[in-house]
């Protein structure tokens, strides 16, 4: 019971974070893309892209490129 309980909290906050653009990748998801890395957010699933600053942020839509 209590295992749940926090699991909604890490939940919530994960879901506040990327409401913010805070997303964080999910490390068994991140990927070799040509010369970047790409992932999904741990908290949403959004695909993101690693720039070369090291920051992780959305990627383009596949449609758009």
């Amino acid at each position: 019971m209590l295992l749940r309980a926090a699991r909604e909290d890490y939940d919530r906050s994960m879901t506040w974070r990327c409401t913010l653009g805070l997303h964080q990748p999910y490390l068994t998801s991140v990927t070799r893309k040509g010369t970047g890395l790409r992932a999904l957010c741990e908290g949403c699933a959004t695909p993101l892209e690693r720039s070369e600053s090291g920051r992780w942020s959305p990627a383009a839509p596949l449609a758009s490129r």
